[in-house]
């Protein structure tokens, strides 16, 4: 009796080893035969690790998750079928490179489903969709852009009224002027409009960051200022900017950076010196593209400036 009850337990735990091999096999013969191993020569415990991993796999996997390279390689019916209803992770996806490489299949199913989805909202991203190939991925991201673009002009018309008093003054918050320089500057970038209009607006960014400035001398603003005087050739302001940037932040290498790029454009070999110089001399240690920015000007060719 007891041979018999032993048989069957022998028997019993075989067939499922060899279950889970044949189970796992259609997937990764790797994990197949590992997975195997340790349901054959761990009686019951083996199988219950299976049965835990199975549960706790499909308990915390991602619903619908797809790997844009996997996808690229190689596509289940499934998969096919209900392309219209995946639901992207924006953060999982890389869709810039996706829109690069020319060579990944699909590539219209997928940047469409995720902009039909409100997931591709980086305005750069969108910009080089626009300017894509493949005429519906442009013709969706053209689609998306203009309506972005009413939709930030009714929130620039909106905030118009808090912003400025009835003598036309500034007198908003500065977190009500942040939320209104990120609104004007992603509308500058994906608006299209004629000269007269894309001065007017600059004028008026400009204005907005000087305030922000005035207000609140937070670093970001100081490198958006910057990069604005360098779009406009107003050199003079941008070098104004960087030494107000390099007050506030004496100990940081960003405004010397900024110095050295502005002064390389003027040709100002004496400035440009100076500024090394000075980001030398910081107590902090230096990152890799300050280090870099020195040693091309202490090893460079002269005649760069």
């Amino acid at each position: 009796m007891i041979e018999i009850i032993a048989g069957f337990f022998l028997t019993a735990h075989l067939a499922a080893a060899a279950a889970v091999y044949f189970i796992l096999s259609r997937k990764s013969r790797q994990k197949a035969f590992c997975m195997g191993a340790i349901v054959l020569f761990i009686p019951i415990g083996g199988l219950i690790y299976y049965c835990a991993e199975v549960l706790l796999s499909r308990r915390f996997t991602q619903k619908n998750f797809i790997n844009v390279y996997d996808y690229s390689l190689q596509r289940s019916e499934d998969t096919d079928r209900n392309m219209n209803f995946i639901d992207y992770d924006e953060d999982a996806i890389p869709i810039q490179d996706v829109i690069a490489i020319n060579g990944i299949s699909n590539k219209r199913e997928i940047l469409i489903n995720t902009i039909r989805q409100n997931l591709l909202t980086d305005y750069n991203t969108l910009l080089t969709a626009m300017h894509d190939d493949d005429r519906e991925v442009s013709h969706y991201a053209v689609s998306v852009i203009t309506n972005t673009v009413d939709r930030m002009e009714n929130e620039i018309f909106k905030l118009n009224k808090t912003i400025y008093d009835d003598d036309g003054a500034i007198s908003a918050s500065p977190d009500v002027l942040k939320k209104y320089e990120k609104i004007l500057a992603n509308y500058i970038k994906v608006c299209s409009m004629d000269e007269i209009t894309e001065k007017n607006l600059l004028e008026k960014y400009d204005t907005v960051l000087s305030n922000i400035l005035e207000r609140a001398q937070e670093p970001l603003y100081f490198e958006k200022a910057v990069a604005l005087k360098m779009k406009q050739n107003d050199l003079s302001k941008a070098e104004y900017f960087c030494q107000w940037y390099e007050r506030a932040y004496p100990l940081s290498e960003r405004p010397y950076i900024l110095l050295i790029k502005l002064y390389a454009s003027k040709r100002d070999r004496e400035q440009l010196e100076s500024s090394i110089k000075k980001m030398k001399a910081l107590p902090s240690v230096i990152s890799s593209d300050a280090l870099g920015l020195i040693r091309y000007w202490d090893t460079g060719d002269s005649a760069n400036v």
